[in-house]
């Protein structure tokens, strides 16, 4: 057994120890102490270990092996808690006085171990956890997970436990009544707002309406009216190389060209890009940072109190397989900051980008994704348009809107 600094004592130490608290608990005088050994029955446990937790200031729990014939398991016998006699106040109205945190009774542990002649030994646990094979909460003294090596997650379900525990025995604290029912458990409430708050996110996640609507001046909300699409035209080019163990590409898609419509207050503008410009997908970028001003500006508010969105629209038709894929290396560059992705790693929903040097956002969203999967792009165009499809600009039909 270790003294109170945790330090664990010789044997002749220990023995020696033992007789002096032996002596000193039946008030042995000191002639009387040989005697009094050679003709001592030995210390009946059951009727004298409250007392003995009561002078050392002890916990004492005994642990119990349970055998084969009990347990019936050959590979796994285990041990369980027989009983516990904890030092514990009692004042006349029946509740227990807390100790000072200096003052605390210290866990003593000791395993029962029966011999053949039917006398029984005590030994001392010096682990608990690895004799049980389980992790004990420390402040409940209830709460238990498997401590097995191969449960990696061990600690971390302990210290969540041991988190909401030391919560729990602050509630009990101050609400004793609740001692009896709760002890050793973790009482679970739910916290109400003092004041309720609506789920809408139609509102609270768009600015200007929340804004509006707040000022009972919704009349003045208005939608996005002005916008810009594009489509890409790739062509497949035959690569034909392994890679890798198991893999083949057959063709690498490259792309051909690119055009874009612009839809502003005043007109409708088109623009048109294709391989033989060097880098003109970069070029395409820098144009069309340059026409969202004016898109950005025709979608303002006259109201300046009135927060709201500056993300100018970018539409793309299922651009979420090919055409995002085909712009976003040229996108990882030192001019432009991809602020949002929205969508898996090969199917992007939505990419919010911004260029650092005038603070014009675009919002490339691929439409399709937000319609019905049986749309087709005809009916698309002419809903959203009011248009029927004119001549493509390249093979790929693209609409003017």
């Amino acid at each position: 057994m270790p003294d109170r600094k945790g330090k664990f004592q010789p044997p002749t130490s220990r023995v020696a120890l033992a007789r002096k608290e032996l002596f000193k608990y039946y008030n042995i005088k000191r002639q009387d102490q040989h005697k009094f050994l050679i003709n001592y029955p030995g210390f009946d446990f059951a009727t004298d270990a409250e007392e003995i937790s009561r002078r050392l200031n002890l916990n004492i729990n005994i642990y119990q092996y349970i055998g084969i014939d009990e347990s019936n398991d050959i590979q796994n016998p285990f041990y369980q808690l027989l009983c516990s006699y904890h030092n514990i106040i009692i004042n006349d109205e029946g509740e227990e006085i807390n100790n000072d945190p200096e003052e605390q009774p210290r866990e003593f542990n000791i395993l029962l171990v029966a011999d053949d002649c039917g006398n029984s030994h005590f030994m001392y646990i010096a682990d608990v956890n690895g004799l049980l094979g389980i992790k004990i909460c420390p402040i409940c003294k209830v709460h238990a997970i498997p401590a097995h090596i191969k449960y990696g997650h061990v600690k971390r379900k302990m210290d969540a436990h041991m988190k909401r525990c030391k919560g729990n025995q602050h509630l009990l604290l101050e609400n004793a009544h609740l001692k009896l029912e709760y002890d050793g458990q973790i009482i679970k409430r739910v916290v109400l707002e003092n004041y309720s708050k609506p789920y809408a996110p139609r509102i609270l996640q768009n600015k200007s309406f929340k804004y509006l609507l707040a000022n009972n001046r919704v009349n003045e909300l208005k939608p996005i009216k002005f916008y810009i699409t594009y489509k890409f035209f790739t062509l497949d080019r035959k690569v034909n190389r392994k890679c890798g163990e198991f893999s083949f590409q057959h063709a690498n898609l490259e792309p051909l060209c690119v055009a874009s419509t612009m839809k502003t207050k005043k007109e409708i503008k088109t623009i048109y890009f294709d391989n033989s410009t060097v880098n003109f997908i970069d070029e395409w970028l820098k144009l069309l940072f340059e026409e969202a001003k004016q898109v950005k500006f025709d979608n303002k508010y006259h109201g300046e109190n009135i927060p709201q969105c500056f993300d100018v629209p970018v539409l793309g038709w299922d651009s979420s397989k090919f055409d995002t894929s085909l712009i976003f290396r040229n996108l990882h560059s030192n001019q432009y900051v991809i602020s949002k992705y929205i969508g898996s790693g090969a199917h992007p929903k939505q990419i919010v980008v911004r260029n650092k040097e005038n603070s014009v956002t675009l919002k490339f969203i691929d439409v399709k994704q937000y319609l019905a999967p049986n749309i087709e792009y005809d009916a698309f165009i002419k809903d959203i348009g009011k248009v029927v499809l004119s001549k493509p600009v390249f093979t790929r039909r693209i609409s003017q809107l």
